[in-house]
């Protein structure tokens, strides 16, 4: 069944001036996520893929039902957070690209 994820754009405003949510560093991509639901539990932070070796993709953070995450390209294979997220976490999800998040922010009047 498809499933559609709506958020508030007062949410989308908090996430994007949240002082907390430093920027991420050179050469590393950062992420939001939106559950269709929260997780039944969440687990020890932060959640990192592939477990072993260097980090490709990590969840750094949760805010509600947003997931923040870090993403950097190392070797021929990617991690997606999206895959990350709903792979452990077994929820439905989206993840958009942060400068993304900015520019639609900007678009609602930051």
């Amino acid at each position: 069944e498809p499933e559609m994820v709506i958020c508030p754009s007062a949410e989308l405003l908090a996430l994007t001036t949240d002082k907390s949510l430093k920027t991420a560093g050179p050469g590393i991509n950062r992420y939001i996520t939106i559950m269709a639901k929260l997780p039944v539990s969440l687990p020890k932070m932060p959640i990192v893929s592939p477990e072993a070796g260097e980090w490709q993709t990590r969840i750094v953070a949760f805010k509600g039902r947003y997931a923040i995450s870090e993403r950097r390209v190392i070797g021929k294979t990617q991690i997606y957070p999206n895959e990350l997220i709903e792979k452990r976490l077994k929820v439905s999800a989206t993840t958009r690209n942060w400068t993304t998040l900015v520019k639609i922010c900007d678009i609602l009047g930051k």
